[in-house]
């Protein structure tokens, strides 16, 4: 036969869905379901459920008879009559691996009997005579979780067992009237392995060896005992506690875990970590080491206050440290929580929570201003009846009302109704008033045992606030002006504003009114710089109670020196003696220096005298930066200086050369000019020709000196006598004649 491609992958797929079909099949032939009384004694074999109740008169329940099986019950019961030897969950020897879960057992000899490597889980056993037993060797492994225990005659029992029985754990189940009997003879664990932890018993806890022999190598912590007594009897290696630790939480709700927890336990825990201090050695009874020295001890929850100022606040309290008081924390020991601002560090209210119940803050409130606090606690439990209260006071004349029906900020008034008046007196001699005491702590009053749903304080005395010094510059000589704002629970009446800005103290009084007063005064800055300027107020009311600001100084700043006048341009003339003096004024009577930009020109730098010669070398305009200073500011202005020049150009080594002097020969004049500005021109003069006549005038440029020379043809006869000279101009114009040179003619 010939098949294509497509006929394989259908034939197989075919037979892959066969084969699955088969599987489904067999499985669902082999699960099993039980129910009514005609399954009674039947043999499980296989991963079964209850579908209905099994009720079994004088004979077993179900019999489980092979490994690795799960029955679940599904919450049906498997129920007996009570008949002696009757077992609801019968186990063979040889079958381990076994899940029983979701079961009611009752009303059997044993309810159920167990072997290695079983998880009984979430089942209700009740009525029996035994609820749970092991009685044959080497039984381990085994896992009781979240099962309930009631009215059996034992909870567990452990009988007949010669060899180890390790590995096994007893947790979150709960024993109700039970006991919990270890009864026989085994041993060999170096190190237990029966651990029972997290359940909760009522009832009585026997571990038993009737034999004679020891019962060793059991851990019993985090569990509830509720009994009159537990008891270990001839037992040695039973441990009723794990180590010290805050990895997980303990039974009770602890953060830290350690031993169990006994109804009866009378022990104290003063660091408030959950842990008993002292051992629970009157707890348990018999012969062996029966102590548990990590016991655990009751806690509550806190809870934060959770709305208005309250939920601003943090939270101080006596074992901060060790368990921090936070919102939904648990604690064991009675403590002082006191409720602190964030920002300002201010306290305002301090409770007393006793911690054996839940201590409920969350409907705390607190209302308070500069001068009262109201705290309602109506809805608060589990703190004492009487709370401390702080408030800021700045000084010890204060007083204080307190308002023990006030509930909101508004109630607080001096016509309250119940109202209590604490003077300053009372709060220097210590005395109580209406069984409320109030002392001064730091910068607050402590108000200790105030009774009632709210409470408000005020003071006697007028308050300050916002005090402030304003000026141009807190300079000497300018007015400062001192602010501070008042206010007062009844009626301001006077205020005193002292200072001694004049150099000593003076006073100064003005009538107020009101409630609420914004005080501003004024006064001249008459002290020299670096001196100290102080001021405060004294106020106080019509109820004749005084107080006073604190006393604040300023330092007088320093004044810049002044020049007198604005300098004038100086004009002087070249050759004389220049004189200036520099007029300044500094109202701090500081030493002035003085100061120029140019060391030619002499200035005195104590005086501020300018004096000194004036020539050639400094003709022209100067801007002189003249800067004087009292030692911390420099002031400057700049001083315009013109020099002019009058000096005239100068001649020297004026010379006649000629071959010999005679008729028709020329003859040369030779003369030094001289100046000490600039030269601008020269002109030659000679009468030469028989009278005079001047050579037009020749530039120099504005050189300081220039030698001239003049060429001239000799014309008259011998014996004539020939003269010359030459005149020159400076480049400020000004003219000079040299003197008259002559020659004689051979």
């Amino acid at each position: 036969m010939y098949c294509t491609k497509k006929g394989e992958v259908g034939v197989v797929l075919f037979l892959i869905v066969s084969l699955l079909l088969v599987c489904f099949l067999v499985n669902s032939v082999s699960a099993k379901t039980y129910s009514g009384s005609g399954d009674c004694s039947s043999v499980v074999n296989n991963d079964s459920t209850l579908v209905g109740n099994i009720p079994c008169l004088g004979i077993d329940g179900l019999d489980i008879n092979q490994t690795n099986i799960t029955l679940d019950c599904q919450g049906y019961s498997i129920i007996g009559n009570g008949t002696i030897g009757t077992v609801g969950i019968v186990r063979n020897n040889s079958a381990n691996n076994i899940t029983i879960k979701n079961c009611n057992i009752r009303d059997f000899a044993t309810g159920i009997n167990a072997v290695s490597s079983w998880v009984i889980y979430n089942n209700t056993i009740s009525n029996n005579t035994a609820g749970l037993t092991l009685s044959i060797s080497n039984s381990g492994n085994l896992t009781v979780n979240n099962n309930s225990f009631i009215l059996n005659g034992d909870g567990i029992q452990f009988k007949q067992i010669v060899s180890d029985l390790n590995s096994n754990q007893y947790y979150f189940n709960n024993f109700f009237n039970n006991t919990v009997d270890m009864r026989g003879c085994y041993g060999g664990l170096s190190d237990g392995f029966v651990r029972i932890y997290n359940n909760t018993f009522h009832g009585s806890f026997i571990l038993d060896t009737n034999c004679g022999s020891f019962v060793y190598g059991v851990f019993i912590y985090n569990n509830l005992f509720f009994l009159n007594y537990s008891s270990s009897t001839s037992a040695t290696s039973v441990f009723w506690n794990s180590s010290y630790t805050n990895t997980s939480t303990n039974i009770k709700g602890g953060y830290f875990s350690g031993g169990n927890f006994f109804f009866n336990y009378t022990g104290n825990d003063t660091n408030d970590d959950g842990i008993g201090d002292q051992p629970s050695y009157f707890n348990i009874s018999g012969t062996g080491d029966n102590v548990d020295y990590l016991p655990l001890v009751n806690v509550s929850q806190y809870l934060s206050p959770n709305f208005g100022l309250a939920s601003f606040l943090t939270v101080n309290s006596t074992f901060n440290t060790t368990n921090p008081i936070v919102n939904n924390s648990k604690h064991s020991t009675r403590q002082n929580i006191t409720f602190i601002n964030l920002t300002s560090g201010r306290k305002y209210v301090m409770v007393d929570a006793f911690f054996n119940g839940t201590v409920d803050l969350s409907n705390l409130t607190i209302d308070a201003n500069s001068s009262s606090v109201v705290i309602n606690t109506t809805k608060v439990t589990g703190i004492n009846s009487t709370i401390t209260i702080y408030l800021n006071n700045s000084n010890t004349q204060n007083g204080v009302f307190v308002c023990p029906d006030a509930k909101v900020l508004s109630q607080v008034n001096t016509s309250c109704t119940n109202i209590i008046t604490i003077t300053a007196q009372n709060v220097t001699n210590g005395n109580y008033v209406s069984g409320i005491k109030v002392t001064l702590e730091g910068s607050e009053y402590k108000i200790e045992n105030v009774t009632g749903t709210g409470v408000m304080l005020t003071f006697f005395a007028p308050n300050w606030t916002n005090p402030s010094n304003t000026s141009l510059n807190f300079t000497r000589y300018q007015n400062f002006t001192a602010n501070v704002t008042f206010t007062d629970n009844m009626t301001l009446d006077k205020y005193v504003f002292s200072t001694n800005a004049s150099g000593s103290w003076t006073n100064l009084t003005r009538n107020i009114s009101g409630i609420s007063y914004n005080a501003s005064e004024s006064a001249n800055i008459t002290l020299a710089k670096n001196q100290s300027i102080c001021w405060y107020y004294l106020v106080n009311n019509t109820w004749g109670y005084l107080n006073q600001t604190d006393t604040f100084c300023f330092t007088v700043q320093n004044t810049a020196p002044l020049f007198n006048e604005t300098f004038n341009i100086q004009n002087i003339n070249s050759s004389t003696n220049f004189t200036f003096l520099v007029n300044v004024t500094d109202i701090d009577n500081d030493n002035i220096t003085y100061y120029v930009n140019d060391s030619t020109f002499v200035l005195n730098n104590r005086t501020g005298l300018f004096n000194f010669s004036t020539n050639d070398s400094v003709v022209g305009r100067h801007l002189f930066n003249v800067t004087i200073s009292d030692g911390s500011v420099n002031v400057s202005q700049t001083l315009n200086v013109t020099i002019n020049d009058i000096t005239p150009p100068t001649f020297s080594n004026a010379v006649n050369t000629s071959l010999n002097f005679r008729r028709y020969q020329n003859f040369t004049s030779n003369i030094t000019i001289t100046d000490g500005v600039g030269l601008s021109r020269y002109i030659f003069s000679t009468n030469v020709s028989g009278s005079w006549v001047n050579n037009s005038a020749v530039s120099t440029g504005s050189v300081v000196q220039y030698n001239a020379s003049t060429n001239t043809n000799i014309t008259p006869p011998r014996n004539s006598n020939i003269c010359w000279y030459y005149s020159a101009n400076d480049t400020s114009n000004n003219n000079i004649s040299s003197s008259t040179y002559c020659l004689h003619l051979f």
